[in-house]
Formats: structure tokens, C-alpha cells, sequence
């Protein structure tokens, strides 16, 4: 073994594998860790996640709303167990977080539709006005977020092609927008 070591060509492919093997391990934890901290926003107590959840919950409201009154939303239902999935999952995945979000918000727009034009009774009208109100809301605090924001800072200052390659090779996911 120590012949091995002491031939110039092993040595210096063997000194090229622990200084690759070094950067990789070395781009797992800074450049992981950096992921891990915009993960953790996307996720966190009051953040985008938070939104999308009580979201989901408004589109249970609206579907039982519509159901009461005679109105199909296997479709809202649908989209809103979807949503409900991907967030229970915690997919590092904003992007099919917001396909999912979308599809949610054109189900709720369109059961909503189907609600304003049915004749409801003054409860059921004052609950369609309410949860309208809370999505509203909901959706103005979801595009007012910063998540955005940061993923496009921290791709600026991580958009070299060496940074990306090596994120790959290391295994680190990057962030995508929620979009």
C-alpha cells in the first residue's frame, strides 16, 4: 500500500478525490443550509404554507356551502385534498405548490360564481360573503408574501454555473419560486 501511495499519479488523483469530496461536503452545508433556512420561511408559523392551509380551509367552507345548496363540488373537493396533500407532505417544491394553489383558486372562483347566482338564505349568504372576504385576504397576504423576494436574492448571489453544478453534484435542491 505505501508503494502505492508514493507513486506521483496515485497521489495526485487520490489529493483531486478528497479536495472534490471536501467541496462537495463543504457545498452540502453552506449552500444546503441556505436552502434549508428558505425552506423553513416557506414553511414556518405565519408563512406561505400557513396561508395556503387556511386557504384549503376556506375551500372546505365553500364546498360545504355549495353541497348544503345543491351544488356538485367533487371538483373543489378535489383541489383542495391535492393542496392539502402536497402541504401535509412538505414538498420542497413551490412551483406544483402553486399549480396546486391555482387550481384551488380557479375551483373556489367558480363555486363561489355558482353560489352568488343561487338563491341562498340570508345565513348561507352571509357565510358565502365572509369566507369571500377571508380568501380575499388569504390571497392578498399569499402575493404580498417575500418569499419570492428572497429566492431571487439568493439565486443573484448563487447563479454561477460552478455553484449549480456543484449544488447538484452535492445534492442540494434549490429553491424555486411560488410561481
Amino acid at each position: 500500500m505505501k508503494k502505492l501511495l508514493s507513486k506521483k499519479p496515485v497521489a495526485i488523483v487520490l489529493c483531486l478525490l478528497i479536495v472534490l469530496g471536501s467541496t462537495l461536503l463543504n457545498t452540502r452545508i453552506r449552500l444546503g443550509g441556505a436552502c434549508r433556512e428558505l425552506y423553513n420561511n416557506f414553511y414556518g408559523p405565519g408563512s406561505m404554507a400557513y396561508q395556503l392551509g387556511e386557504v384549503c380551509t376556506e375551500g372546505d367552507t365553500m364546498a360545504a356551502l355549495a353541497e348544503a345548496n345543491g351544488i356538485d363540488a367533487s371538483s373543489l373537493r378535489r383541489s383542495v385534498e391535492s393542496l392539502r396533500g402536497m402541504l401535509n407532505q412538505e414538498e420542497d417544491n413551490a412551483s406544483r405548490l402553486y399549480s396546486g394553489y391555482m387550481w384551488l383558486r380557479d375551483e373556489l372562483s367558480q363555486t363561489r360564481q355558482q353560489l352568488f347566482s343561487s338563491n341562498l338564505n340570508d345565513t348561507d349568504a352571509s357565510q358565502l360573503r365572509a369566507a369571500t372576504d377571508r380568501f380575499s385576504a388569504l390571497q392578498s397576504a399569499i402575493s404580498s408574501s417575500d418569499y419570492n423576494t428572497q429566492v431571487r436574492s439568493f439565486e443573484s448571489s448563487n447563479s454561477s454555473l460552478l455553484t449549480r453544478v456543484l449544488a447538484r453534484l452535492a445534492g442540494v435542491n434549490m429553491p424555486v419560486e411560488f410561481a
